[in-house]
């Protein structure tokens, strides 16, 4: 049986056709649904590029990619809607098994036409829109609507869907119930390979200066790139040594560029750029003491476990499901520059802190080891596979 994945994500078609992707979105992210399907159709949105750099190609013969009309946000979308709707029928028409992954507005678009038609399909559910569009998460005059509109199509979406698979264990659950009586489970992102054995000594821990990390791309500011900035160089006028590194890139790498340079930061703040997945990323975390994300909204975001399988305290703001794998003493809240700025002072200048930190963390990284993980993914994989079967009988 083939399985039909829509997913919001913006792949890239180079110039020997080869459609190619971040890291995250490679081959291995693929195989994930060819354990239980024969075969998968990507409906997403490519755009042709002369170059792919820093992008994985994705090789599988038993992928094949069914692009929409490209756009670029909500306003694209409208304006291109009716191509849209016509290349999404056309798909799911030919669909046999569907999984949407949600939120974000193609896959919320692919469920109305798939509910109008009575078919099953499940659901991975990998963000919050509560939070994507909360106040100061994204400057848009149409915030509030969009905020409340995706919001309820979320909650809608996940009642009606025939299998549910949660990137938190109870946070979004709460939010976006399941539909009563059918199979929901839940499986991160993150599928690790495996996690250091021994933490981090007190020792191995710089303190003059303490140095953070953030990891995240820069297309858009909900992961409080902004407020981490402005709490680094408050603390650092305070008298605290830090430094910061921010590996990623995107549309708003030179604001927050010109931000820093207004804070005086000069070389205590450097912009890495993108880096692939894997080694050239984990060795940004071995060589830093202390991971930072105060994103206003997140499922579960993977590189908190990431950094917690290298021994790395974490710092995160306490949304979505951030409580389910980060301590409540590294909480804080989202957009709260007072409270980040606490957080940083209490931790980042005790060595014996953040030794315990890490121990803490590599227990915890240890339930997003990918033998944790795949079993439940793939019995909501299996649900799918079930419920269409049955669907195509009656």
């Amino acid at each position: 049986m083939k399985v039909t994945v829509v997913l919001d994500h913006k792949f890239v078609c180079d110039d020997r056709g080869r459609v190619c992707a971040h890291t995250m979105f490679g081959d291995t992210f693929w195989q994930r649904y060819l354990t239980v399907f024969d075969s998968v159709d990507a409906v997403c949105r490519v755009r042709p590029a002369a170059t792919a750099d820093k992008l994985t190609p994705i090789e599988s013969d038993r992928v094949r990619f069914r692009p929409v009309p490209y756009y670029e946000g909500p306003r694209g979308f409208v304006v291109n809607y009716r191509a849209i709707r016509r290349s999404l029928m056309t798909s799911l028409e030919e669909a046999e098994a569907v999984i949407l992954r949600v939120p974000q507005i193609l896959p919320t678009a692919a469920a109305g036409v798939l509910c109008k038609r009575n078919r099953p399909y499940g659901v991975e559910v990998v963000g919050d829109p509560w939070d994507v569009y909360a106040p100061g998460a994204e400057a848009n005059l149409f915030r509030p609507f969009f905020r409340r509109y995706f919001y309820g199509q979320l909650r809608k979406i996940c009642s009606r869907a025939a299998a549910s698979c949660y990137v938190t264990e109870f946070a979004l659950q709460k939010r976006y119930p399941p539909q009563p009586g059918t199979l929901s489970t839940h499986a991160s992102s993150v599928q690790l390979e495996q996690v250091v054995s021994v933490p981090r000594s007190a020792e191995s821990f710089s303190v003059a200066p303490c140095r953070l990390l953030f990891v995240g791309a820069l297309n858009r500011l909900y992961k409080g790139q902004d407020v981490l900035i402005k709490a680094v160089g408050e603390l650092v006028n305070e008298g605290l040594d830090l430094t910061l590194k921010i590996v990623g890139d995107g549309q708003y790498r030179g604001d927050l560029e010109s931000l820093a340079a207004k804070m005086n930061l000069g070389d205590r703040v450097k912009f890495v750029g993108a880096l692939p997945f894997g080694d050239p990323v984990f060795s940004e975390m071995d060589s830093a003491d202390l991971f930072v994300l105060p994103s206003r909204q997140e499922g579960l975001a993977r590189t908190v476990p990431e950094a917690m399988s290298r021994g790395l305290p974490c710092i995160s703001s306490d949304v979505g499901g951030m409580s389910e794998a980060v301590p409540p003493e590294c909480l804080v809240r989202p957009g709260d520059l007072p409270s980040l700025k606490a957080r940083l002072r209490e931790i980042s200048g005790s060595r014996e802190t953040l030794a315990r930190l890490s121990t803490q963390a590599i227990t915890t990284a240890s339930r997003f080891l990918r033998s944790e993980i795949e079993p439940r993914r793939q019995r909501f994989m299996r649900e799918v596979y079930q419920e269409t079967k049955q669907a195509r009988k009656k």
